[in-house]
């Protein structure tokens, strides 16, 4: 049996719009419409993709939101490194 790469391929393109499109689909619809075929269809994508790239659905609420924590740690520090914080 050959093991999934799409797990440890955190930089790749597809599981980038894959976690863009669910942070998306759950800010817009809720966790209701949070799906892996509404996902893929918002990322343009095949929905097995959502299945080869994260391990559970609750795996990509998580990526979701780490992304979101990044961005704004990043802005923060942005802000605070300016000359008029």
């Amino acid at each position: 049996m050959v093991a999934n790469g799409g797990y440890q391929s955190v930089g790749a393109k597809t599981r980038l719009q894959l976690i863009e499109a669910a942070s998306d689909v759950l800010g817009e619809e809720g966790y209701p419409a949070f799906t892996a075929r509404r996902i893929a269809s918002r990322a343009g994508l095949k929905p097995q993709l959502v299945r080869y790239y994260f391990r559970s659905m609750e795996e990509l609420v998580v990526r979701g939101f780490q992304r979101s924590y990044d961005e704004y740690f990043q802005q923060h520090d942005r802000a605070l490194s300016s000359s008029r914080p």
